[in-house]
């Protein structure tokens, strides 16, 4: 999984756990979409005014549920992840399609081509981040 944040030239990559079979693609593009939301939503702010989040998807899936807060019931702990994050942080979020080929430093840091995430974007720094753990199924502490 990756997602980079272009303004600051900052990427973040994390494994998929395992090897998953090919029908939970859609499950990971989503998880991605919440960890790039909880980065977002925990860096300090100098106001306390509601922030506005625009995360970009080349997975139209990812963009329908988070447009309609409605899947599958398998995704609701995804959903309510974000659901929580959105409130707890006061954030308003939009998640939009970004066609596949528009998309390429998130795919290279997502498929460990970090060297092609880079020359597309020099001065790229890419570090590790771990998804939330809730919408794995992992209980709070």
């Amino acid at each position: 999984m990756g997602f980079w944040i272009p303004e600051l030239l900052l990427g973040f990559y994390s494994p998929v756990p395992g090897d998953p079979p090919a029908n939970t693609i859609f499950f990971f593009k989503a998880l991605c979409v919440v960890s790039a939301l909880r980065w977002i939503s925990l860096r300090p702010r100098k106001h306390s005014r509601r922030l506005r989040v625009t995360i970009f998807t080349d997975n139209q899936n990812s963009v329908n549920i988070f447009s309609s807060l409605c899947a599958a019931p398998n995704y609701n702990l995804l959903l309510r992840t974000a659901v929580d994050n959105l409130i707890a942080h006061n954030v308003d979020l939009r998640v939009l399609h970004v066609r596949g080929e528009d998309n390429y430093v998130a795919d290279a840091i997502s498929r460990q081509r970090f060297s092609d995430a880079i020359a597309r974007a020099p001065g790229l720094t890419i570090q590790d981040f771990t998804p939330p753990r809730e919408p794995l199924g992992a209980v709070s502490s």
